[in-house]
């Protein structure tokens, strides 16, 4: 694996990536990894993520992941705008590194979040020309479908609320919307509502009748983004295990 770091992707001063590539391949897919920690802690250097994108690399695909504003500093929708800051970059510059244009958005928690605002609110991508339709699949891991819990709390509200206003995913499923693809993981033993709030997601996918068809629901044994961090019997990241599945059965990747 190839690692090219510190590339500036907007100018606000915490836009930073890492960019993991291939050895020796072109034409590769990209995922876009947007790392968790609540949208006030965590980093692009996460060592999930690089272990994961090391995976990922051997299959022929490369990684993005990116540094964004986060609280208390930055406030809402700053993070969001970065994520698709980011999502344009990749899509304007990866061919320069021998890329496809094939991009997957994703990431755990709170990247997750901001993925998912990316997809089911079109007008986040739009700023930059670009739209569901230049995304080949998402990848929620433990995602917050409702507001934030920390948008809350640095609004001055109780962040167990449960709040779905226009800064929640769940309130853009709207009949009719285009998405592509998904991936939607959460833990048995996840953060206090978090199962029920995925739940809640496919459900109403379902019921604005989205092709579930299109959609990878999972409910996975362990706690809170754990599947993020473990390893097979073999060794191999399980998280980059799961995205290889959900790319070659739901998206037609040859991989």
């Amino acid at each position: 694996m190839k690692t090219v770091s510190d590339i500036r992707y907007a100018e606000e001063a915490p836009c930073l990536l890492e960019l993991y590539l291939p050895e020796g391949k072109r034409d590769f897919t990209t995922v876009v990894m947007i790392h968790g920690g609540g949208l006030e802690n965590g980093g692009r250097r996460d060592e999930g993520i690089r272990e994961n994108a090391r995976a990922l690399a051997r299959m022929g695909i490369a990684t993005v992941s990116p540094d964004y504003r986060m609280f208390p500093d930055a406030r809402y929708p700053d993070f969001i705008e970065d994520a698709a800051a980011c999502a344009a970059w990749v899509k304007r510059e990866i061919a320069s590194f021998g890329g496809s244009g094939r991009v997957y958005i994703g990431g755990l928690s709170a990247g997750a979040y901001l993925s998912m605002m990316l997809c089911f609110d079109p007008s986040w991508l739009a700023r930059h020309g670009l739209s569901n339709a230049d995304v080949a699949g998402y990848l929620f891991g433990s995602a917050q479908p409702t507001k934030h819990f920390n948008v809350l709390k640095y609004a001055g509200e109780d962040p167990r609320r449960v709040i779905v206003d226009e800064t929640a995913p769940l309130f853009h499923v709207v009949p009719g919307l285009c998405v592509p693809p998904m991936q939607i993981l959460v833990s048995d033993d996840d953060i206090t509502n978090r199962r029920t709030q995925n739940e809640l997601l496919v459900a109403t996918l379902a019921h604005m009748e989205f092709d579930m068809d299109r959609v990878d629901f999972r409910v996975l044994h362990g706690t809170h983004c754990s599947f993020g961090k473990e390893t097979d019997v073999w060794g191999n990241p399980v998280y980059a295990g799961l995205i290889l599945d959900f790319m070659r059965r739901y998206c037609g990747e040859n991989v």
